[in-house]
């Protein structure tokens, strides 16, 4: 089995390419910040959702997650789930009278957050590489 294909990483995997398609598209609207007419746009957070929830759904032999209060997300609803990384227009508070809709502020906010949740997806999947070496070289012993 390739340790790529572990549910966990692949999840990893999902989230990290969404946050780079994210920041392409919020670079673009930082680059059209002073464009005529131009309406930023951002990215559906829910097809990162979809990519998780069909990971932990039960699988051939997999596992399902168990929910143990009614508080929990219900990961095994039936929800709609569409929008797979694809960007949707998401106007910012205000539009100049040429008739952009980029704030500067706001979509470098977006970017640095995008950023950080990055840069913590990337530390998280070097720690669990880090586990699965430790683990195949003391089963090795």
């Amino acid at each position: 089995m390739d340790i790529a294909d572990l549910p966990a990483f692949s999840v990893l995997r999902e989230k990290m390419n969404f946050l780079a398609e994210r920041q392409r598209v919020l670079s673009q609207n930082v680059a059209n910040a002073s464009t005529p007419g131009y309406v930023p746009k951002d990215l559906n957070k829910t097809g990162f959702e979809k990519a998780l929830a069909s990971e932990l759904r039960v699988k051939e032999g997999g596992v399902a997650v168990a929910r143990t209060s009614g508080k929990h997300i219900d990961m095994n609803a039936s929800r709609d789930l569409s929008g797979d990384f694809r960007a949707k227009a998401a106007p910012d508070s205000d539009v100049t009278l040429d008739g952009n809709a980029v704030v500067l502020e706001d979509q470098m906010l977006k970017v640095s957050q995008t950023r950080g949740e990055y840069e913590t997806m990337v530390a998280i999947y070097q720690r669990a590489l880090g586990m699965m070496r430790t683990a195949i070289k003391a089963a090795s012993r």
